[in-house]
This record gives C-alpha cells, structure tokens and sequence, in this order.
C-alpha cells in the first residue's frame, strides 16, 4: 500500500510539473510569435509593443530616404578621416573602450531588449556580456590579418598587397540577437577602417543605439557608427 501511495505521489508531481512545463513553454511561443511581428508604425515612428503584454514599450523616431542618405555622407566623412588618423592599434583601443562603455550600460541596454522582443532578463544580459569574447578575438587577429603582405615577384620589382578600407559597411540586423549579429560585422569593418551603419529591426531599435552610444562614449568619430532607423526604401537609396 506505501508503494503504491509513493507511486501515485510521485506521479502527480509529475503531471504537475509536465503541466507547469507545457503552461510556461505555450507562454514563451505566444511571446515569440507577437515578437516577431512587425510593430505598428506611422510614417516617421516605429512604435515597439512589450510581446508579453501587448502594450506600447517604446517609440522611436524614423528617417526618410533623405535622413538616412544623410546619416551614410556623415559616415563616409567620419570614415575618411578615421582610417587617415588612426592605425590598426588605435582602432582595437576605442573598441576595447567600446566595449567598457556598452557593459556600463547594461541594465538599460538588457532592459530595453527585454521590453522589445520577450527574450528573458538574463539572457538579455548575457547577450551584452557576450559581445566582449568575440570582439576581443577578433581585436586580437586583427593586427595580422590586416598587415601589409608582399607577394614574391621577379628581382627589383616590389609587390605590395595592402587591406584598404571600403568605406561605409551597412548591416541589417536582425531581431532575436540585436547586439551579437551586428557586433560580429562592426568590430571588424571598425578595426579594418570603416564606419559602420546598421540598420535595426523594428522590433529592436533600442539595440543598434546602444551601439552606437557605446562607441561615442569610447571616443569614435560621432557618425562612424550609426543607428540607421529606416524602411526598405531607404535601405535602397543609401545601398
């Protein structure tokens, strides 16, 4: 009779705990699916809703072509003059400070990631936390892989082969790792001499400032890496 009570406790809890599971996993998925639509938005405003509660999180502020055109020929300016004035050890330092400024920041940054697209705080957190690891390798290749080579060729002749800029490097990002995806092309297009826009998702706008606020705070030229707020459209005329 004690076994059999035993085995009928111990399968209640868990069917309780199954239940549990179920309830919280069905309340993850419904998160996820209104987080991924695309939030409300008049001409000139991205309005973001909290995908838990459905209520307004944030707005933010949207450039027509003209604004975004004009935020890429302030990058293009901040690039030329970054590449000229700085070298490949300059560059790994403002983004070592970069990534100083964007930890400081994180209770606002993991917060505003959180509010926009459901993912939990801790995870939000570590999202922040994990940009170092990855910027920090890819500070540590770069004075190698961006080195002048010189290929063999015949006697008295010299070949040179040098890593040159492209300019302004665009990225869009996407929403569910707002700051991991962009950090694996801006540091490096940084650190090679670029300036770097990135346009966000809708659904996390907040993210791509708070990388740009990040490398104002380290000393970068302001408008070298920039929030790029806009439609498709304008995606295409600054492309």
């Amino acid at each position: 009779a004690a076994a059999r009570s035993s085995s009928r406790s111990l399968g209640s809890a868990a069917l309780s705990l199954a239940r549990a599971r179920f309830h919280e996993d069905t309340m993850l998925q419904a998160a996820l699916r209104r987080a991924v639509r695309r939030p409300a938005r008049a001409a000139s405003t991205w309005v973001v809703d909290d995908p838990y509660t459905g209520e307004t999180f944030a707005e933010f502020g949207v450039d027509d072509e003209t604004g975004a055109v004009a935020q890429i020929r302030k990058a293009r300016d901040a690039q030329r003059t970054w590449f000229e004035e700085t070298t490949v050890a300059d560059r790994a330092a403002v983004c070592a400070k970069f990534l100083d400024a964007l930890e400081a920041d994180v209770d606002a940054t993991s917060a505003d990631i959180t509010g926009s697209m459901g993912k939990p705080l801790q995870q939000s957190r570590g999202e922040v936390f994990g940009c170092r690891e990855r910027a920090e390798a890819m500070m540590a290749l770069a004075p190698d892989a961006l080195a002048p080579e010189a290929p063999p060729g015949p006697p008295g002749i010299a070949r040179e082969l040098r890593h040159d800029p492209v300019g302004v490097v665009l990225c869009v990002g996407p929403w569910n790792f707002p700051l991991l995806t962009a950090v694996n092309a801006l540091v490096p297009a940084v650190l090679a001499g670029n300036a770097f826009a990135l346009k966000p998702s809708p659904r996390t706008p907040g993210a791509a400032d708070a990388l740009a606020r990040a490398f104002v705070k380290a000393g970068a030229p302001e408008g070298l890496v920039t929030s790029l707020r806009c439609d498709h459209d304008a995606v295409a005329a600054c492309v």
